[in-house]
């Protein structure tokens, strides 16, 4: 028996909102959300459009950081 769970915004920003003391790694996002890597890498990438999160790379990893103000000012 299979099951089928998408990963939402909603739980990628919790997941943001939970480390936002630290930039967490798409590797550990991924790993977190038990979610592959082509369903929460377009979902990041349009928080990261839209603003609602920046990002970096170091050492051949992204790295992420929700911006607390454009989530506080505006629901994504």
């Amino acid at each position: 028996m299979y099951c089928i769970l998408m990963v939402t915004k909603e739980a990628v920003i919790n997941l943001l909102k939970e480390n936002r003391d630290r930039a967490i790694s798409l590797r550990e996002i991924i790993s977190k959300l038990k979610a592959p890597y082509n369903e929460v890498k377009p979902i990041l990438d349009e928080l990261e459009r839209s603003g609602y999160v920046r990002t970096m790379s170091h050492g051949g990893y992204k790295f992420y950081v929700l911006i607390e103000e454009a989530i506080s000012s505006k629901q994504p």
